[in-house]
C-alpha cells in the first residue's frame, strides 16, 4: 500500500527539510574557541587555602591512623604477654604455679586425713 503525497505537501516538507538544514549549518559554523572567565583574586586565594587545608587534613589523619595502629600493635602484644604469663605452657606461668600448688595441698591434704584418723583410732581406745 503506497502513501500518496500531494504536490503542496511535498513542497511544505522541502520547505521544512530547508530550514532544519539551514539551522544545522548556523549550528556547525559556531566558533568552538574556550571562554576565558577571569576568577577574582580572591577567589583564587580561597580555592588555593582549600585544596592545601584538604592536603593537610589527609596528611594529619594518615598520621592519626599510623599512631593508632602501633597503638594497637603495642597493646596486643602486651596482651599476648599477659596471656603466657597467666595461661602459658612456662612452668613459671600461673597456671602452671597454681598447678603445683594444687598438688602440694593435695598432699597435705591426704596428711592431714590420714594424722586424723590416727587421732579418731587413740581416741576410741
Amino acid at each position: 500500500m503506497a502513501t500518496h503525497i500531494s504536490p503542496s505537501e511535498a513542497a511544505e516538507l522541502r520547505r521544512k527539510i530547508s530550514q532544519l538544514e539551514n539551522r544545522q549549518t548556523s549550528v556547525t559554523a559556531l566558533p568552538l574557541s574556550k571562554a576565558e572567565v577571569k576568577i577574582p583574586t580572591w577567589l583564587a586565594l580561597v580555592n588555593v587555602g582549600t585544596i592545601l587545608t584538604v592536603v593537610f587534613a589527609i596528611v594529619a589523619f594518615s598520621y592519626y591512623l599510623g599512631s593508632l595502629n602501633n597503638t594497637v600493635s603495642t597493646t596486643a602484644l602486651r596482651v599476648e604477654r599477659l596471656e603466657n604469663a597467666v595461661t602459658g605452657a612456662s612452668k613459671d606461668s600461673l597456671s602452671g604455679r597454681m598447678a603445683v600448688v594444687e598438688t602440694k595441698l593435695g598432699s597435705v591434704e591426704t596428711k592431714l586425713d590420714a594424722i586424723d584418723r590416727k587421732l579418731d583410732k587413740l581416741s576410741h581406745r
